[in-house]
């Protein structure tokens, strides 16, 4: 009877377990679904940017209509650290490009007039500062900074990324 009693107790014990691991894995699935979910911080390839008009540091109007070839895109922030590390990979990258077809984006809260951000900027691409949330940013649903596209002409994104290493910085 005894060796009974241990047996119903046991089964008992590894059914509760079970239940322990069941539920763990199931709040991990919906952690990740969770997670697959949150948006992505610009807009995916094959998005067209909304409509925008903005005016550069030096005085330049771009609009989206004026995206007439393809055009890397990058956006930053000053005092974020993965900005800066960012900086040097992206001015590289521009390199491939004409500089009108090369728009660096600085989001920040004041009008920092020896900002280093646009001045590392200034000589590979046409440089906006705009407030955070602004309208380029608004335009390519930007969440976060650092992150790239490439845009072809009218606005369409090609491939965009929040990453600077080979393999992900759009070409």
């Amino acid at each position: 009877m005894a060796l009974l009693v241990a047996g119903v107790v046991l089964a008992c014990a590894l059914g509760v377990l079970n239940m322990v691991f069941v539920l763990s894995i199931m709040r991990r699935m919906r952690e990740q679904a969770e997670s697959d979910r949150r948006p992505t911080p610009i807009l995916p390839a094959g998005r067209r940017a909304a409509d925008f008009v903005v005016t550069t540091v030096t005085g330049s109007l771009v609009t989206r209509a004026s995206l007439t070839g393809p055009t890397l895109v990058g956006f930053f922030s000053p005092g974020c650290g993965a900005c800066a590390a960012a900086l040097p990979r992206f001015v590289a990258t521009a390199g491939a490009y004409q500089k009108d077809r090369v728009l660096a984006v600085v989001a920040t809260q004041a009008d920092l007039g020896n900002d280093p951000v646009v001045a590392r900027l200034r000589d590979a691409a046409e440089v906006v500062r705009e407030r955070p949330g602004g309208e380029l940013q608004s335009a390519f649903g930007v969440s976060a900074h650092h992150v790239f596209a490439v845009v072809e002409p009218g606005g369409v994104v090609r491939s965009s990324h929040a990453d600077t290493t080979d393999e992900h910085l759009p070409s």
